[in-house]
Parts: C-alpha cells; sequence; structure tokens
C-alpha cells in the first residue's frame, strides 16, 4: 500500500505503477484495496511459484491438448 516506495523499488515512476495496477484490477476484477482479494491473489501467486502452476490449471504431458469443453 505504499505506492512511492513500491515504484523506487521496481526502478518505475509511480505514475507507471499505478496504470499497471489500475489494469491488473481492470484485467482480474479485483480491488486491490480489499483484503480478501489481497489475500486470494497472494495466496495464487504463492501457489504458482511453489507448484509452478495456477491452482485450476491441470499440468498436461508434452503434446497433450485439453478436451475441449
Amino acid at each position: 500500500m505504499r505506492l512511492e516506495a513500491a515504484a523506487r523499488l521496481l526502478y518505475v515512476h509511480p505514475n507507471t505503477l499505478r496504470n499497471r495496477l489500475r489494469r491488473f484490477e481492470e484485467c482480474t476484477g479485483t480491488n486491490l484495496r480489499d483484503p480478501a482479494d489481497l489475500a486470494e491473489i497472494w495466496w495464487a501467486l504463492t501457489h504458482r511459484r511453489i507448484h509452478g502452476t495456477a491452482p485450476d490449471d491441470t499440468p498436461q504431458p508434452p503434446g497433450d491438448v485439453k478436451a475441449a469443453t
């Protein structure tokens, strides 16, 4: 929630970070000021870092195509 400090650490202008966060909210339908949304995003990113897939992804062997639903 400290945009100025985060922008410095990321080596981007604060307005660039604001724009990227706004676009993230628009694309995902989340609100980064909502603790429930933040917890869900944190959980999904942590899961992906640990397991290498998104929570709803089913790992597929190379060459396999997911069945169309």
